[in-house]
This record gives structure tokens, C-alpha cells and sequence, in this order.
């Protein structure tokens, strides 16, 4: 008999698609053991939840969320009639008090979390924080929890392990800083990619340097950001539903990106980043980056001052090769790209 796993994410405008983009890869790598993958993802403004078929995948459609009572009640016909080997929760609305009553035994309920700011009452829990230690969760998982943490479970897709040995030979053989990469997210619906642009433009335009700028097809503000680009003094394209983030960043030489999920696709390829924070879960990890010399925290955008930093670390950069080159290495080190291959295994020897 198949074995079979059902995912609760979600993606929209609101809360981005790093969430579902992670259990899609994690439902890949089940894939190739054999697991049948069904997705349960609410309905959202601004997010093609299609990808999941496109990936090879079931789709099933819940209403708009409303609340972990009404979620639990929406799931729970569907762990009935799919009984599944597990069910993995990946939602930051969703809680013990979910996973307690959508009718999935808890020792078959995996968590994906990075919070560790509420209770869960599964059997497994990853969580592959930079930062992130197992002892985060005492108090707040059942104690027969088994708790796999750190960013050696990082769920990234096979591209980057794919383009890791290059991505990384590329950098110790030195060179002049040419190409800049600038992603702050598929969706960005603040529009933090323009008030970047606005911050670098003169260093790009008095440098020569040439800026690939990477949005999502529900980016809200991706035509005020594609004329600033048609007006810019440097070289620079928009990359719009980038199929090959990999290969992209693996021939950059420095980014611009948030500390999430990509913050771990760059340090797996080595490569040398200004991390700015978006939401309250990211600055321990930026500056868990900074702290272990994988690449520079600017600061949090809702707060002032992050602009003069990020200028700054630029230009330090760019004026200081020698305070560049230790960085490859030392991001690489924390990130091998091998985490999926980690949790899919977990998962399966419990299967």
C-alpha cells in the first residue's frame, strides 16, 4: 500500500509562499520514495495555489480560513477519508489545539515551525532556524517529541545542492564584485524592493555594476519597479517568476534579500548577502548571520536607520574586497542544501 502524507500550508498576498514552497519541496522528496502527497491549502488572493498540481501533487481547496476551530472541522473530513501516514502542519495559525482536534492521531502529526512561540502536540518537529536550538521548544511540545533543529534541515530544493560545488568554486577563485542580486520576496507586498532600489541606484550607477532584481507575478508594485528599472543608470533586469533562483544566485556575487527561507538558499551556495528583517521572526536569525560572519544584518525596514546600514555595508564591501572573501565559506558551512533528504528520511523510517 502507497504511503501517503497530507501538508497544511498556505500561501497568499498576505503571508507569502515560503510555507508552501517548503512543503512542496518536502513533498518531493517523499515523492521520490514512493509517498503519494496531498495538499491542503485555504483559498487566497494573490497566490496560484496550482503549483501544487503542476509539481505532481493532490490539491484540495479549504474555504477561507477562519480560525483554527473552522480549519480543524474543514481538514478533519479529510484525514478521515485519506487517512493519512502523517500529517504535516506547517501554518503559523494553527496550533496543539489544532492538531488535537483534526482528527489525526498527534503520533502522526509532524510540525514545520521556526517560531517556537506556541504549543504542538506531534510526535516530530523541525524547525531550521540559523539560530534555532531544541531546547527553544521545552515546555511547548509533549516531551516523546522528537525535535530536529537547525539549519541542517532546511528545506531547499535539490537546484541548490545542484549548483553548490560550482556556486562556491566560482567565489574562492576571488574577482572584482560585478553582479548584484535584489529579492525581498515573491509577493513584497510593502514594496521593500523599491525602497532598495532607491537606496543602491547611485552605488550600482558609480560602480558599473549590474543588478537582477527577482518578483513574483503577484508582486502588487512590479510596475512601479519595472520603470524604475527602464530609468536606471545600470545595467539591470527583472526576473518574474524565476524558474532557476539557483542558477541565478550561483552567478551573483553579492544580494540584497529578507531573512526567511531564501536567507538559507544563499548561504548554501555561499553567497555573501545584506540581510534586512521583515517581520518579528527574522531579525534572531539575521542576526545570528552577522554574528557568525555569513553576511552583514542591515536591519529591520520597519524600523529607522536601516537604509544608512545597508548603504554602508554595500560600499564597505565593494571598497574592501579582503572584508568579502572570508564570507562564501563561512555561509556555506552552515547550509549543505541536504536538509530535505534529512526530514524526508525522519519521515519515512517512521512511515
Amino acid at each position: 500500500m502507497t504511503a501517503r502524507i497530507l501538508l497544511r500550508p498556505d500561501a497568499s498576498r498576505a503571508c507569502g509562499a515560503g510555507h508552501l514552497m517548503r512543503c512542496l519541496t518536502l513533498a518531493d522528496a517523499l515523492a521520490q520514495k514512493g509517498w503519494e502527497a496531498h495538499f491542503a491549502c485555504h483559498e487566497a488572493d494573490g497566490f496560484d495555489h496550482g503549483v501544487v498540481v503542476r509539481r505532481g501533487h493532490v490539491l484540495h481547496t479549504l474555504p477561507a480560513y477562519q480560525g483554527w476551530e473552522a480549519d480543524a472541522v474543514a481538514v478533519a473530513p479529510l484525514v478521515d477519508r485519506l487517512k493519512p501516514d502523517w500529517l504535516i502542519v506547517d501554518h503559523y495559525g494553527l496550533d496543539a489545539r489544532w492538531e488535537q482536534a483534526c482528527g489525526q492521531p498527534p503520533a502522526r502529526v509532524a510540525v514545520i515551525d521556526d517560531l517556537a512561540d506556541r504549543p504542538h502536540a506531534g510526535a516530530v518537529l523541525f524547525d531550521s532556524g540559523i539560530h534555532r536550538q531544541a531546547d527553544a521548544y521545552d515546555g511547548l511540545v509533549p516531551a516523546h517529541c522528537r525535535r530536529f533543529c537547525g539549519p541542517a534541515y532546511a528545506l531547499l530544493r535539490p537546484a541548490f545542492a545542484a549548483h553548490r560545488q560550482v556556486s562556491l568554486r566560482r567565489r574562492a577563485a576571488g574577482g572584482k564584485p560585478a553582479r548584484l542580486m535584489l529579492a525581498m520576496g515573491g509577493v513584497d507586498a510593502d514594496n521593500v524592493t523599491g525602497a532598495v532600489l532607491e537606496v543602491i541606484a547611485p552605488v550600482l550607477a558609480g560602480r558599473g555594476m549590474a543588478l537582477d532584481v527577482v518578483l513574483g507575478s503577484n508582486a502588487p508594485h512590479r510596475a512601479s519597479v519595472t520603470r524604475f528599472l527602464e530609468k536606471a543608470a545600470f545595467a539591470a533586469r527583472l526576473h518574474v517568476d524565476l524558474p532557476d533562483l539557483a542558477g541565478l544566485m550561483a552567478d551573483s556575487d553579492i544580494a540584497i534579500g529578507a531573512s526567511g527561507g531564501t536567507a538559507l538558499e544563499r548561504l548554501c551556495l555561499g553567497l555573501p548577502s545584506l540581510v534586512l528583517s521583515l517581520a518579528d521572526n527574522q531579525p534572531p536569525a539575521a542576526q545570528a548571520i552577522m554574528d557568525l560572519g555569513a553576511g552583514l544584518y542591515a536591519g529591520d525596514v520597519r524600523e529607522a536607520g536601516w537604509q544608512q546600514r545597508l548603504l554602508a555595508g554595500l560600499s564597505g564591501w565593494l571598497d574592501d574586497p579582503a572584508a568579502l572573501k572570508p564570507v562564501p565559506a563561512r555561509a556555506a558551512a552552515l547550509v549543505d542544501g541536504e536538509g530535505a533528504h534529512r526530514v524526508a528520511e525522519v519521515l519515512h523510517e517512521r512511515g
